[in-house]
């Protein structure tokens, strides 16, 4: 065998060898990225709709009660996974995780939950509206005053993301 054919044979991996692999690769970062995009989206949409429908559930109770209401609790857990319940001594639903981050706002005030945080939302037996909103750590503020809809963001801010609606003076709920 000549030294020029030895040489020809290790000269390493050609040019369109090199632009299939970049291509395969390519590829599955694509598949890889929209898979998570979808997983996201679903988990964002699972999370907002179960929301809706704890808040739903909270004022039609209160409305439906001989007495006393019911309030809704949405805590924000140290592992920053999210819990409803409604009423202090109600079953804890889990309906966020963390990867799923929530910000509560109204009327330029706007709350990421982070673990600890308690937010109380008590309607009122005859309208069925919002009748206070406040932080358990701050019982006495309700820092939602201001505004005619309190807004749930579920999701990232800025990929996908649904938001819960609440109407302050009828207690309607809907989703966006």
């Amino acid at each position: 065998m000549s030294v020029g054919a030895k040489n020809k044979r290790n000269a390493g991996f050609s040019l369109v060898e090199l632009v299939v692999v970049v291509a395969i690769i390519g590829v599955l970062i694509g598949v890889i990225s929209i898979t998570y995009s979808i997983v996201g989206r679903g988990n964002a949409k699972s999370f907002a709709t179960t929301l809706k429908s704890t808040l739903a559930t909270a004022r039609s109770d209160t409305m439906g009660r001989v007495k006393d209401t019911y309030d809704l609790i949405v805590t924000c857990n140290a592992d920053s996974t999210v819990d409803v319940r409604i009423g202090a001594t109600g079953a804890r639903h889990r309906i966020g995780t963390a990867k799923l981050p929530v910000r509560v706002y109204t009327s330029g005030l706007s709350y990421t939950f982070s673990p600890g945080m308690e937010l109380n939302i008590i309607f009122s037996k005859s309208t069925g509206g919002v009748k206070r909103v406040y932080f358990t750590s701050n019982a006495s503020v309700d820092p939602f005053m201001g505004g005619s809809e309190i807004v749930f963001e579920c999701g990232q801010q800025s990929g996908t993301h649904y938001d819960v609606h609440v109407v302050r003076s009828t207690g309607k709920v809907y989703m966006k």
